[in-house]
C-alpha cells in the first residue's frame, strides 16, 4: 500500500511540475508513468527481498520442528506489510496454516479469516474449520470463492468434494469434480475422485500426500490405535509470498 502511495506521488508531482510551468502535460505524464513504474518496481523487489529472508529463515525454523517460533518471526514481517497490497493476507494465511497443522483450531481461525483468497490451503482450511463448528453457508461460500480463485489446484476442489460427501450431498460432490476436471483435464487423481463418487464409494484423498493429512480429516497411515500420529509438518509457502 505504502508502495504504491509512492509511486502514484511521484506520477502526480510529475504532472503538476509540468502544469506548473505551463510544459505540454504529455510530457509529464510520460515521465510520472516512468517513475511510477520503476519505483514501484524498485520498492517492490526491495520488500520481496527482504520478506523471502523472513520466509526462509521461518520456514528453517518450522522444519526443526519449532512452529511457535516460526509464528513469530512471520509476525514479525507485519510492518513490511504494509509496503504492499495482499502482503498481510499471505501472512495470516501461513500462520494460520501452521497452527491448523498443529490441531491448534481455534487460535488458527481468524488468521484463516484474514487469509488471502489466493493461499488456497489457508482458505481450505477456513472451510473445514467452519464445516466442523457446523457453519455449513459460510463453508460453502469460502470454497466457492476459493475454487474460483485458484482454478489449477485440483486438491481443493478434491477437499470440497470430500466435505460436501460427508455433509450427505453427494450429486454436488459429483459436479464441483466435473467442474474441476473440466479445467484440469486428464487429472489422474480428480478423474479417480469423480468415479469414485460415481460409484458411491469413498474419495481417494491419500493420493495427495501429506499435503492431505494437514487438514485432519483423515488420520495418517501407520497412526497406531489410541496413539496421536504427529501428521506431517506443514511448510512456509514462499511462492505465495510474493506478488
Amino acid at each position: 500500500m505504502i508502495s504504491l502511495f509512492i509511486s502514484l506521488s511521484l506520477l502526480a508531482a510529475s504532472i503538476a511540475v509540468c502544469l506548473a510551468l505551463h510544459w505540454y502535460v504529455g510530457y509529464g505524464l510520460a515521465v510520472g508513468l516512468l517513475l511510477f513504474l520503476a519505483s514501484n518496481f524498485l520498492l517492490s523487489r526491495t520488500i520481496g527481498k527482504k520478506m523471502e529472508q523472513q520466509m526462509k529463515a521461518a520456514g528453517d525454523l518450522l522444519a526443526k520442528g519449532h512452529a511457535q517460533r516460526a509464528v513469530e518471526i512471520l509476525k514479525g514481517t507485519y510492518p513490511l506489510t504494509r509496503w504492499q497490497f495482499l502482503l498481510r493476507g499471505q501472512v495470516d494465511g501461513q500462520i494460520g496454516v501452521i497452527l491448523y497443522a498443529q490441531r491448534k483450531f481455534d487460535d488458527a481461525l481468524p488468521y484463516l479469516e484474514r487469509s488471502a483468497n489466493r493461499h488456497w490451503m489457508a482458505r481450505g482450511m477456513l472451510a473445514v474449520a467452519y464445516m466442523r463448528k457446523k457453519r455449513i453457508e459460510e463453508m460453502d461460500k469460502v470454497f466457492k470463492k476459493a475454487v474460483a480463485t485458484n482454478r489449477k489446484e485440483g486438491m481443493l476442489a478434491s477437499l470440497y468434494a470430500y466435505c460436501l460427501l460427508k455433509l450427505g450431498r453427494r450429486e454436488e460432490a459429483q459436479e464441483v469434480l466435473i467442474q474441476a476436471l473440466k479445467r484440469l483435464e486428464g487429472d489422474a487423481r480428480l478423474e479417480a475422485n469423480l468415479k469414485a463418487v460415481q460409484n458411491r464409494k469413498p474419495l481417494k484423498m491419500k493420493h495427495y500426500g501429506d499435503m492431505w493429512y494437514q487438514f485432519h480429516l483423515e488420520r495418517p497411515p501407520g497412526a497406531m490405535m489410541g496413539q496421536r500420529p504427529r501428521g506431517p509438518q506443514p511448510r512456509v509457502r514462499r511462492k505465495q509470498m510474493r506478488r
